[in-house]
């Protein structure tokens, strides 16, 4: 655990390196200068009062003392104040330092529901915890400082208070580790539920499934997750209440058996034994046991509060040690990677075999050559792995058997940002972002926006904007903005592929990229595709059948595997698979 605890400190201080070094000066200077005066104070007052000093004495003795404690409280002010910005600078850049990592995980790790959970883990609280633990370092220096600044005035007036007081924390602190570890074990039973919770939260409260709720039985199905999830939440708190109200008990009682032997033991070397002299002493030695016994309580449920933090840590590690080859641009020969190359790309899948894990699903032995500037196809039923062979070439994923060649050399020896940048995508459900509509167009690379006016006139998008009294710089959805352009799916879409039309590509993946319009604008759409990438090697995805009659060539996929090759006419002459799903859309069309 410490191991842990020192791996997300050292992430800290990786970056608030001076403003943990200031804070460590502030608690071991201020903190026990602070405490002392607070000590002394009740003690002289309460000496003057009782030896009758005059009023004007003891409001001297008041003053001086509230002099210290003051310029304690203004620096404790500034300290904060120039505090909270430094820690917002500080989990900023840790923030980025996820993100980072999140950006270099390979896809494949996501499938695991795992990793998943710890990814989610360290993107939603690796900050705060790393705070929490840089809170928790500099904390355990100020209870050491007040810690030793009492011990050294009790010391002189009551050892046996200190040793009272050091064995009671030891037990406090035993109790408190077994309380944490069944916390940490309710939590890691919890965090799978919690999940569901936010999912239900997720679809109840967002725009893209409003429609659906309120014209379906969705409802029902989001509520009863929530409720069931909800429900089980409960039943694994309730599960864990009799450990941890045992313990509560124990610690709670051990405290006050604690505070009254302090009180016995006070009371008899003043009314007794003699050996504590004075109103003054007593009450001073009192306060300062208080102020020792919570700097130890402190130090010790620190200590317990650094094997939480290394618990946490724990869950997290799978995602930081993660072992990514593609997003990291591993090379697979210790070969410098080599850049993608200017114009159309040439494909060549050869013998490739691919499945997920824990998965049925596969591709076997796949086998196709696509030249450079062809326009090919690929069609057949949900689930046959059209959008795997995508994956494969975008490589987010690396195939289990086989290679994919891209003019002719062996895709992973491509610097893989290099390869992306020149693959244009666009999918069947695009996503959208809460960024001006210009932004929303220049995902792959600055554009002008005189280029980007014009392709949205080319694509007939005008009208949205026209419909909004928007224009290219207004934001996209209403998230940030209640004058924020709201689209429909087939509105979406055409910025999907106004994105493609923003440069030239070696190759562009269409997956049914227009099956939201209707077809005489999908058919218009899609001769705007071709007519600006006429060059462009182009693999098409489709359903809509009549999409890929002008294709060079069709490959017709069933169960992983390419059943069928041809162009429409000889396949329809084939009277094959492909043959009987176009006369079925056909038939369908002219009833």
């Amino acid at each position: 655990m410490k191991t842990n605890f020192l791996f997300i400190l050292k992430t800290y201080w990786q970056y608030g390196k001076p403003f943990m070094i200031l804070s460590i000066l502030y608690v071991v200077i201020v903190a026990p200068v602070s405490t002392l005066a607070t000590v002394l104070l009740t003690q002289h007052v309460t000496d003057a009062v009782a030896s009758g000093y005059a009023f004007d004495q003891v409001m001297r003795i008041i003053i001086q003392f509230a002099i210290v404690l003051i310029s304690t409280i203004i620096l404790s002010n500034i300290y904060e104040t120039y505090g909270e910005i430094a820690r917002t600078k500080i989990k900023q850049k840790i923030n980025l330092d996820i993100y980072k990592k999140a950006y270099e995980t390979d896809y494949q790790h996501f499938d695991n529901p795992d990793f998943y959970n710890n990814y989610t883990w360290a993107i939603n609280e690796f900050a705060q915890k790393a705070e929490e633990a840089a809170n928790i370092f500099v904390n355990i220096f100020q209870s050491l400082a007040v810690a030793v600044t009492m011990f050294t005035l009790i010391i002189i007036l009551g050892p046996w208070i200190v040793v009272m007081t050091v064995a009671m924390l030891v037990i406090a602190t035993f109790i408190e580790m077994r309380r944490n570890k069944y916390y940490i074990k309710r939590q890691e039973e919890i965090v799978p539920k919690d999940r569901k919770l936010d999912y239900a939260h997720r679809v109840s409260y967002q725009r893209e499934y409003s429609a659906d709720i309120k014209s379906t039985t969705l409802r029902k199905f989001i509520v009863d997750m929530y409720n069931n999830s909800a429900n089980e939440k409960v039943g694994v708190m309730k599960g864990f209440v009799r450990p941890v109200l045992s313990w509560l008990f124990v610690q709670n009682l051990m405290a006050l058996v604690f505070n009254a032997g302090i009180m016995i033991y006070i009371s008899f070397s003043i009314i007794v034994s003699g050996t504590i002299v004075g109103v003054g002493k007593f009450a001073g030695l009192t306060a300062a046991n208080i102020q020792l016994y919570n700097a130890l309580s402190g130090f010790f449920n620190l200590i317990s509060q650094v094997n939480n933090i290394g618990m946490y840590v724990e869950h997290v590690m799978p995602f930081f040690n993660a072992q990514s080859v593609i997003e990291t641009n591993a090379s697979p020969d210790g070969q410098a990677l080599k850049p993608a190359s200017d114009g159309a790309f040439t494909l060549e899948l050869k013998d490739v075999s691919f499945g997920y894990q824990n998965s049925n699903f596969a591709l076997r032995n796949v086998n196709f050559r696509i030249k450079a500037g062809e326009r090919v196809a690929i069609v057949g039923e949900n689930g046959a792995g059209k959008s795997t062979l995508f994956k494969l070439l975008l490589r987010l994923y690396d195939v289990n058997e086989g290679q994919v060649l891209v003019n002719d050399a062996p895709i992973n020896t491509y610097d893989i940002h290099s390869l992306r940048n020149k693959i244009g995508v666009a999918f069947q459900n695009p996503n959208l972002y809460a960024l001006p509509l210009a932004d929303n167009l220049k995902l792959y690379g600055s554009v002008e926006d005189d280029k980007i006016a014009d392709i949205i006139m080319d694509i007939k998008m005008h009208g949205t904007l026209l419909k909004s009294n928007a224009d290219i710089h207004t934001e996209v959805t209403k998230e940030f903005s209640q004058d924020g352009i709201i689209m429909s799916e087939g509105e979406a879409q055409k910025v999907a592929i106004s994105r493609i039309l923003t440069k030239d590509f070696g190759l562009l993946l269409l997956d049914e990229p227009s099956s939201s319009l209707d077809p005489i604008a999908e058919h218009e759409l899609m001769q705007q595709i071709y007519a600006s990438a006429h060059s462009t090697t182009s693999i098409l995805i489709a359903h809509r059948l009549s999409t890929v009659r002008d294709a060079d060539r069709i490959y017709v996929m069933d169960s992983g595997s390419i059943a069928e090759v041809g162009n429409h006419d000889e396949l329809m002459a084939a009277k094959g698979k492909y043959y009987e799903m176009f006369t079925m859309q056909s038939e369908n069309y002219l009833r």
